[in-house]
């Protein structure tokens, strides 16, 4: 099947192409399809409505209603998406300030607060109200999701599966400096079309304006791959092995003292022959058993247009604060930080690309600095981006790197660089 047609390019599977199938054919968005005030901090899709794009601290309940929260006097409030007016205004008794707030339906809330603990409230519509149902202490009902689990910590994204394991950690942060605070993650998002599919992503948005797209890959591990671990927390009532051996120590002085003194021999019991784990890897000496296959959080590709800090053709960037992909997968949604919704959609390859330079931030091509007037059309390399003019631009030339096997326009540099790695 060929990708052109809008199919995966996976041999055997005729699914529709998705836009993690063609991370380097995404097409870069000219404007923003929406704009807000504030920074956005949620994306919804209704077939009713069209996109909804909510600010920071605000969630979308039902199919028109919105729930925030954050306020000074730690309040949560309820209005219409198309009004800033509060309809209902409920003010916290508690002292906790709320961290976090999702929606299960149109009825249900879940309410993090700074301790930790989870509460379900329920909306009451007649009046409109708030009803505190109950403490989150486990499941109270059946299981209806299973999946695996990202977190992020600073640069570090991890990945976990739905048991607590963790699958594999990646630094994103591309600078020299271990933890760099100006790259930090502020956003994460699954591609959730195809569980089975091997190119499923791990998306995450940080402080410098940059999306990072992941795949979580396994690898044949040649021994400088450690098997990702952390270490466990210590249960309440389990003993540790000081504390096993100073009650073994006990109940041999009380054997040796209420032993019977019919018997010409007394026999304390013998400390376990069996080695006492404490939650750490057992070791044989120095050496450290490393497997054979790992997984590995691989980068794919990576998204600058209109939002990157490191691009100075970007007027206005700004930090990653939202993140989805759409219903059908053919298109990844962008929210930043001053308000506005970017759609990179999935197209054919030989469209504008990521590295591409802006056209308006080039009035003269790059090699022989000439203006460009209107009548003059401005031509990108395909290999570097760059802005030239069609007589500096008028080589051609495969591209293996980006998987381009028909001759593409290119300019003089690259055109050289190319032919000479071939």
């Amino acid at each position: 099947v060929s990708p052109v047609d809008g199919f995966s390019n996976t041999p055997g599977v005729t699914t529709q192409r998705l836009f993690y199938h063609c991370l380097h054919s995404l097409k870069p968005p000219q404007s923003p399809i929406k704009e807000l005030r504030s920074a956005v901090g949620s994306i919804y899709q209704s077939e009713r409505a069209g996109l909804i794009a909510l600010e920071q601290n605000k969630i979308l309940v039902g199919t028109n209603r919105y729930i925030a929260w954050g306020y000074p006097d730690r309040s949560i409030r309820m209005g219409q998406i198309d009004s800033d007016k509060s309809s209902c205004i409920h003010e916290m008794c508690d002292a906790d300030e709320l961290t976090c707030v999702a929606s299960g339906d149109d009825r249900t809330l879940f309410c993090g607060s700074s301790t930790g603990c989870v509460s379900v409230w329920t909306l009451c519509r007649k009046p409109v109200s708030l009803r505190r149902r109950k403490l989150l202490d486990g499941h109270s009902d059946a299981v209806t999701c299973l999946g695996d689990i990202a977190t992020s910590c600073s640069t570090l994204l991890h990945l976990w599966s739905i048991n607590g394991d963790l699958l594999a950690v990646v630094n994103t942060c591309d600078s020299n400096l271990i933890l760099d605070p100006s790259q930090m993650i502020l956003s994460l998002t699954f591609s959730t079309m195809n569980e089975w599919d091997s190119d499923n992503v791990v998306v995450c948005g940080t402080s410098d304006g940059v999306v990072k797209i992941y795949s979580c890959v396994i690898v044949e591990n040649d021994g400088s791959v450690e098997m990702p671990h952390i270490e466990p927390q210590a249960k309440p009532g389990t003993l540790s092995s000081a504390s096993v051996h100073a009650r073994l120590d006990r109940v041999r002085r009380r054997l040796k003292v209420t032993g019977s003194q019919d018997t010409s021999e007394a026999h304390s019991p013998e400390p376990p022959t069996t080695p006492i784990t404490t939650g750490t890897q057992v070791k044989d000496g120095d050496k450290t058993t490393c497997p054979r296959y790992v997984r590995v959080l691989m980068q794919r590709a990576a998204l600058t247009v209109h939002t990157a800090f490191n691009r100075p053709d970007n007027t206005h960037p700004a930090p990653i604060t939202c993140l989805t992909p759409s219903k059908d997968h053919k298109s990844f949604l962008v929210g930043d930080g001053v308000g506005r919704v970017w759609c990179w959609q999935a197209g054919e390859d030989g469209g504008r690309a990521d590295h591409w330079v802006q056209d308006v931030s080039r009035q003269r091509c790059t090699q022989c600095q000439h203006k460009f007037s209107i009548a003059d059309r401005k031509h990108h390399c395909r290999n570097c981006g760059q802005i030239f003019c069609a007589k500096c631009s008028r080589f051609e030339s495969h591209i293996t790197h980006m998987k381009i096997s028909r001759p593409v326009r290119v300019c003089q540099n690259c055109f050289l660089r190319l032919r000479a790695q071939t």
